[in-house]
């Protein structure tokens, strides 16, 4: 488990997994406020799960976030715009 996944976990107790998806490695820019030093990063986009009173599991919206390759103990820069929460989402359904 990554140490940022673990940091998630710890920020969202009530969330039972991340789920990564799309890594990459390139440039990105947040919607709101662009920092004014542009570097490499690692870009992800990750969902936490829930689970409520044992009913089906609740999925989060996807947030992307920017991992500084060049300064690895910055936080990670949130690319989404304030409206995205990791708030708990629709059900998710066995297909």
């Amino acid at each position: 488990m990554s140490e940022f996944e673990v940091d998630l976990l710890k920020l969202h107790p009530d969330a039972v997994s991340v789920d990564f998806f799309d890594v990459s490695i390139g440039y990105a820019l947040p919607e709101e406020n662009p920092p004014t030093v542009i570097e490499p990063s690692v870009i992800l986009r990750y969902a936490l799960t829930f689970v409520h009173n044992g009913e089906q599991p609740m999925v989060s919206r996807s947030e992307a976030v920017s991992l500084s390759l060049v300064s690895p103990l910055l936080h990670p820069l949130s690319l989404s715009a304030r409206g995205s929460t990791p708030a708990p989402g629709d059900a998710r359904h066995d297909p």
